[in-house]
């Protein structure tokens, strides 16, 4: 599945931060605003073993221009960029990456959006690209979120990690498996599990930095 404008990227891009809005928090976050008009809420979205690709960009800024506050954090930022340094593999195994430092990473995005931003709990969602679809099960069983997305979703074999087979059984919140889903699926579905009366003011944000 492809962004909603381009084909995907399969390699990252340059540093981390540069010329990029990004908020410190766990880990540093690639913050969208929405496009002037009512919020809907806020959406995490999770990067695979590429890292923060413009694929994902793409993404974050589609959601935006549909209403929401996108949010994705830099799970490689100690490592002082947006992606891998090696070659890719089938696990991070071969990077210092913790499912306790990937976990750290979601609840931090939550916290920045409902106490810093202002949104409803309930008016967030969360997306995950890959092994990004699998932290999204994990957010979704453990996290107040209205709603989890996977685009092709694959297992992210870490220690401490449960199965995606056991963690989908286990949320309450609604999930989506949206490998052959269109973008206008996706659509809906973010709708659908979105609060009706979900027309948010945004807190602004001092600390904002490109």
């Amino acid at each position: 599945m492809t962004s909603p404008t381009a084909a995907i990227h399969h390699h990252s891009h340059g540093p981390a931060n540069r010329r990029k809005q990004v908020l410190e928090t766990a880990a540093p976050l690639f913050v969208v605003p929405p496009q002037p008009g009512p919020v809907r809420g806020g959406v995490v979205v999770l990067h695979d073993l590429a890292g923060l690709t413009e694929e994902v960009e793409r993404c974050c800024r589609w959601l935006a221009a549909e209403g929401w506050l996108a949010v994705a954090p830099y799970h490689y930022y100690e490592s002082g960029g947006r992606g891998r340094a090696e070659p890719l593999v089938p696990s991070y195994a071969r990077h210092p990456l913790s499912a306790d430092g990937l976990r750290t990473d979601v609840v931090a995005a939550v916290d920045y959006l409902v106490r810093r931003r202002g949104l409803p709990a309930e008016s967030l969602s969360v997306l995950g690209f890959g092994t990004g679809g699998h932290l999204a099960g994990w957010a979704g069983a453990h996290c107040q979120f209205a709603s989890a997305i996977a685009i092709t979703p694959a297992e992210l074999n870490l220690a401490g990690m449960p199965p995606l087979s056991q963690l989908v059984p286990a949320a309450e919140t609604r999930w989506l498996d949206a490998s052959a889903r269109s973008w206008a699926e996706i659509r809906r579905f973010l709708s659908f599990a979105a609060k009706p009366d979900s027309t948010l003011a945004i807190n602004a944000d001092s600390r904002t930095r490109e």
